[in-house]
């Protein structure tokens, strides 16, 4: 399925200079492409002025990127409108082959700043 094609970078955003630059320079990556600002979530209309963008360390103390292995039930919508990324996060979920090329080195993409955390995820 995913045999023989070439990873091309989105908008030339090498994942792994961009997690090195991080780490060397010891900040949080922040995607200029997606930034934290109202724009990023709203485009039709004007962003509330009350968001609050956070970390995950900043909603619980040891969040996990996954426990384990991933699996459908992991995935919740939640009050946002966005039933069709949560199914087809669970479907990714439901096939690990397809979840290792989805999500490359899952296992190495943690949380713990023990780590290499650099504040950024990379998803194919």
């Amino acid at each position: 399925m995913f045999s023989g094609s070439k990873d091309k970078p989105f908008k030339g955003q090498h994942f792994g200079k961009l997690r090195r630059r991080c780490l060397r320079k010891r900040k949080l990556f922040i995607d200029g492409e997606f930034p934290p600002t109202g724009s990023s979530l709203f485009f039709s209309r004007p962003a509330p002025a009350d968001i609050v963008w956070k970390r995950p360390k900043d909603i619980i103390p040891d969040p996990k990127f996954f426990i384990d292995k991933a699996s459908a039930d992991d995935f919740s919508q939640g009050s946002l409108g966005n039933c069709w990324f949560v199914a087809a996060c669970a479907c990714i979920a439901e096939d690990s082959a397809l979840w290792k090329k989805v999500v490359p080195d899952y296992k190495e993409q943690v949380f713990s700043p023990n780590s290499r955390y650099a504040g950024i995820f990379h998803f194919k």
